[in-house]
């Protein structure tokens, strides 16, 4: 695994990179339900994914970037 180093420019493509993967998740799961004809554990393995731990996770790199802003400030977690 190669290392990458936490600048602002990184974390920005990251935070990206899940909205992208939250939104495409979403449109997924969405179209799933709304097809006829699928086997029930399809269904129950399709509510049982958590888009909300992406959208958690932006957040705490949406926390980072603020620090990278503003330095002098304490993240509170």
């Amino acid at each position: 695994m190669v290392r990458v180093n936490k600048t602002k420019a990184n974390l920005q493509n990251v935070w990206q990179q899940l909205d992208n993967a939250s939104g495409e998740l979403y449109n997924a799961l969405d179209n799933l339900a709304s097809m006829t004809g699928l086997d029930d554990r399809i269904k129950r393995q399709a509510e049982q994914i958590d888009i909300t731990r992406i959208d958690g996770l932006k957040q705490e790199i949406e926390a980072l970037l603020e620090q990278k802003e503003n330095p002098n400030e304490k993240i509170n977690s």
